[in-house]
């Protein structure tokens, strides 16, 4: 096997949920977006072979997602550990973090609010 490093990242896959902390809030769907970057703990082999048996499937990680649609949530950090729920069965054992941003109604906020969720505990040990 070659060595190397890789990452596949999924973009801004929209999803439609209630997400708020007022009632008032959740009562309308919000669309939220969900970024994904995985990195390869080894070269997939895909990557020689080119079967997708041989890696990580973009459009199953994609279908797990949609599961969340319409789904009910007060808070971004309880609706990214439900994506990490989702995901963790299908990456692992690679590496992977996401961020779940959302654009509440907040007087001068432009670009939204996003929460970042790693399995990558390395990168926080000093």
């Amino acid at each position: 096997m070659q060595k190397g490093n890789s990452q596949l990242s999924i973009i801004d896959y929209e999803l439609s949920v209630h997400i708020g902390i007022s009632a008032q809030e959740r009562e309308l769907k919000q669309k939220i977006f969900v970024s994904i970057m995985i990195n390869f703990k080894s070269l997939p082999r895909a990557t020689i072979n080119d079967n997708i048996n041989d890696t990580l499937c973009y459009h199953n990680i994609c279908d797990k997602l949609k599961l969340l649609n319409d789904k009910v949530f007060s808070t971004i950090e309880y609706l990214c550990h439900q994506v990490y729920n989702l995901l963790y069965e299908i990456i692992e054992p690679n590496y992977f973090q996401f961020e779940v941003r959302k654009f509440p109604v907040i007087e001068n906020l432009k670009g939204g609010v996003k929460f970042i969720f790693t399995n990558n505990t390395n990168n926080y040990e000093k």
